[in-house]
């Protein structure tokens, strides 16, 4: 017979997984309950491998950011506003009017128009009114996406929890025939 290679799509886990026995684990709840030197008073061995302490896992950051796929991205993720991007708000504060933004668009898209056959100078000006208006209305809809996504969830638990009654009676109607 010949020999077989066997090889895996992914790599084998890292070797300190094997740290983390029940007796470890046990080991460092007592230490952190009553500390070091009373755990090694009590007749306790300490590995001599490694830190019992390492198992502790790290402590959830919260502040600053963290680097993810070439990318940083802020620890506590918020939307950020328009002021703080640079860019002038078009609407009132705490009013969400997106048919004006819409209707300002197609307005300006016409005047842009009319700039461009009178007066194509202009146009670039123009431009960057529209890229204004929709870059508002964009900032309107992502405000609303977490309303959105509350509501889709809600929808789609109610589906769930109906076909679920409806399983449930399908097999007792099964069951009791």
């Amino acid at each position: 017979m010949s020999s077989q290679n066997v090889a895996s799509s992914f790599p084998l886990p890292p070797e300190f997984y094997k740290r983390y026995t029940d007796e470890n684990l046990d080991k460092l709840k007592r230490i952190k309950e009553h500390g070091v030197e009373a755990f090694t008073n009590a007749g306790g061995t300490l590995p001599q491998d490694f830190d019992i302490l390492e198992l502790e896992p790290p402590k959830p950051i919260t502040k600053g950011s963290y680097t993810m796929f070439n990318d940083s991205w802020p620890v506590v993720d918020r939307m950020r506003t328009l002021e703080e991007t640079g860019l002038q708000q078009l609407y009132p504060k705490g009013e969400i009017e997106l048919k004006k933004l819409n209707n300002s668009v197609v307005f300006n898209f016409v005047e842009l128009l009319d700039i461009l056959v009178k007066d194509p100078d202009r146009g670039p000006d123009k431009c960057e009114q529209i890229k204004l208006l929709l870059i508002n209305m964009k900032f309107l809809l992502n405000e609303y996406r977490p309303h959105q996504a509350r509501e889709t969830l809600q929808l789609i638990m109610k589906e769930q929890i109906e076909q679920r009654k409806l399983a449930t009676k399908e097999i007792q109607k099964y069951r009791f025939n």
